[in-house]
């Protein structure tokens, strides 16, 4: 199974398994199960989203400053006032 990952994950693979008491088949398989479950609840909670749903929500929220210890930093608040300044695509 683990032939197909190249030799770096490969090694790390055996490390994590190794750490966990696991072989490396048993930590792949419950590795990938976890993506699987994890994918199949995304899908089910937000599968029928469409990326302009939340839109009206956020424009609905207070245009006002941020409560004391909201603040973003400063190269974060530069970068969220460029992107206001970009078109929506919906």
């Amino acid at each position: 199974m683990t032939e197909i990952l190249p030799p770096l994950l490969r090694e790390q693979v055996a490390e994590l398994a190794a750490e966990m008491g696991q072989t490396v088949e048993e930590f792949v398989v419950q590795t990938v199960l976890a993506r699987v479950e994890a994918a199949a609840f995304i899908k089910a909670r937000f599968g029928v989203s469409k990326p302009g749903d939340l839109t009206s929500f956020l424009d609905s929220a207070p245009d006002r400053p941020p409560l004391p210890g909201d603040e973003l930093p400063d190269e974060v608040a530069e970068w969220v006032n460029e992107l206001k300044k970009t078109p929506r695509s919906e």
